[in-house]
């Protein structure tokens, strides 16, 4: 069975580490592709203060080198707030029973996965593949502690073996790296080069963005 990844976020901006773990899982887990979601209005954080096509023109410098990623606007064209429940309802309805997806995630937004909306209906929908990393909790509490008791599998194989309904933990030396922090630099006059493809740099600097 062929499996899709997913990664969803504000890309705000796209940078180094989300493309180093859609490679990273994409590589572990044999997928197919990997599509990037990126949200219109996320439902636990703040809004993007720039405009969405900046978010979309910086994805694609990102991504151009990579034709196995694809930007999905779903969430952007549906408007309003961004849950993650209803991409998946979209998703499984296009891609059908026939297709594994696999929603890709760090552990640290895992830990909050009760908050999300509909949390213990996501994964009659997709698989989810956790990146467990050197700092990552070595305990979940409340819904993430559930969902890894009814869910968790150790077979990558079985990923390809049917639609949903998987949960796995991946351990990822991934770049400790986050767009918060590429925000805070730029507002601050200093360089976040290190953290981004050089043509999201650019154009960055082209647009002046994420400057006070």
């Amino acid at each position: 069975m062929q499996a899709i990844g997913i990664l969803g976020g504000t890309f705000n901006p796209v940078h180094l580490g989300h493309v180093h773990l859609a490679q990273t899982m994409m590589q572990r887990l044999c997928l197919a592709q990997v599509l990037f979601v990126p949200t219109a209005m996320p439902a636990l954080k703040q809004s993007p203060q720039i405009d969405t096509q900046h978010r979309l023109n910086m994805l694609a410098l990102a991504l151009q080198a990579f034709p196995e990623f694809v930007i999905d606007q779903r969430e952007i064209e549906r408007g309003g707030l961004s849950y993650s429940i209803d991409t998946l309802k979209s998703l499984r309805q296009q891609w059908g029973e026939q297709c594994s997806l696999v929603w890709l995630l760090g552990s640290d937004a895992f830990a909050q996965i009760d908050q999300w909306h509909e949390w213990q209906s996501l994964l009659r929908y997709a698989h989810f593949a956790i990146a467990e990393r050197p700092n990552s909790p070595s305990h979940y509490q409340a819904g993430a502690a559930q969902l890894l008791q009814q869910h968790a599998q150790d077979e990558i194989a079985q990923l390809h073996q049917q639609a949903h309904g998987c949960l796995i933990q991946l351990q990822i030396a991934a770049p400790n790296i986050s767009s918060s922090a590429i925000r805070q630099a730029l507002a601050q006059g200093q360089s976040a080069a290190p953290m981004l493809n050089p043509a999201v740099h650019d154009y960055i600097q082209q647009q002046h963005l994420y400057q006070v």
